[in-house]
């Protein structure tokens, strides 16, 4: 399926301008949807249980109760590249994109694993959760295999209540040598990120997450504290040039996993309100020693940095080899060089 538009088209459940639900390999060459509707995924709805390929898609326009652009529904392994999202909207989730990688009755029948390379989500809005990209699962999947990775996107100037750029609610997210910028939410929370408390995100690469705003305050990558536990954020190796700024829904710290190096900790990671739990910006502002120690199985790591204290969570098992031993190398040089 080459060169074909998808204008002014609507269904009454999903997919306004394309839904596939097929058994077949499918590929497809520049579409582009513009000013379509459903309930499920405006502009296109992906169930296929065999493997799918967007490349040089537009989708502009578009609207949805759930997935303004698009929606992948637990289907089969799916690959979207060079794809434009622009001035989408939902009702409820997912401005541009509503991401389900795990479908509850499709289980043990499916294994998800999407990959979206270079593209760009900008404008997009939702009136509840992720503006920009909505990510879920019903909570209780732990398989690797079905996983959801963002690389090299563009994720700017989106709006939602929470995670105006991107709302992460499943396991097994891997943001990749991508920009999170200038996205907005109007709650207190997650202008940029927000990720559930029961619920992981693996960055890696060269990631920038700055500029966000929550109710008009800085507040970027978002981790929520929950009653029994607390969202990670996981490092499988960062470049120069990454800035993240990072919070949680209490104030008292966020939950980091143990393989990050100190070295990155305090390069990369920057509290947005270092007047509400701890301050990372500058390490010459610290007043006591930096150190870890290991607290108990799985294990969770105490992470003091002046006074006040960064929890780090369990390590879990991590898909980007490449960039964590990478990035291990780099801190190993960098720390060198600076002797």
């Amino acid at each position: 399926m080459n060169n074909c538009t998808f204008r002014y088209c609507k269904a009454k459940s999903s997919g306004g301008g394309l839904r596939l639900a097929t058994r077949v390999e499918v590929e497809t060459d520049h579409l582009a949807f513009y000013d379509c509707w459903a309930e499920y995924g405006g502009g296109a709805y992906n169930s296929a249980s065999c493997p799918v390929i967007f490349n040089d898609a537009v989708f502009e326009n578009c609207t949805a109760d759930y997935g303004g652009g698009f929606v992948y529904n637990a289907g089969g392994k799916m690959t979207m590249t060079n794809a434009e999202f622009n001035r989408c909207s939902a009702a409820e989730c997912g401005g541009g994109l509503y991401l389900m990688p795990v479908f509850p009755y499709q289980r043990y029948t499916r294994s998800a694993d999407a990959r979206f390379d270079n593209c760009s989500i900008h404008d997009c809005a939702a009136d509840e959760e992720g503006g920009g990209i909505y990510v879920y699962d019903d909570g209780n999947d732990t398989d690797e295999l079905n996983k959801i990775i963002i690389n090299k996107a563009s994720i700017r100037n989106n709006t939602a209540k929470k995670g105006g750029g991107l709302y992460v609610e499943s396991y097994f997210v891997y943001l990749v040598d991508s920009t999170v910028t200038d996205n907005q939410a109007s709650g207190k929370h997650g202008g940029g990120v927000y990720v559930d408390s029961m619920r992981d995100i693996d960055i890696a690469g060269e990631v920038v997450i700055r500029s966000n705003s929550a109710k008009g305050e800085p507040n970027n990558l978002c981790l929520q504290n929950g009653s029994f536990s607390s969202a990670k954020m996981y490092s499988g190796g960062l470049y120069d040039g990454s800035y993240i700024g990072i919070s949680s829904t209490s104030g008292s710290g966020a939950t980091v996993g143990k393989n990050m190096s100190e070295y990155q900790v305090l390069k990369f990671l920057h509290a947005d309100d270092s007047s509400r739990g701890f301050s990372m910006a500058d390490t010459k502002e610290v007043a006591t020693p930096l150190f870890a120690s290991m607290i108990s199985r799985n294990v969770s790591t105490a992470i003091i940095i002046g006074g006040f204290v960064l929890i780090a969570g369990t390590v879990g098992v991590l898909v980007f080899r490449k960039h964590r031993k990478e990035g291990k190398k780099h801190d190993e040089q960098s720390e060198n060089g600076s002797r």
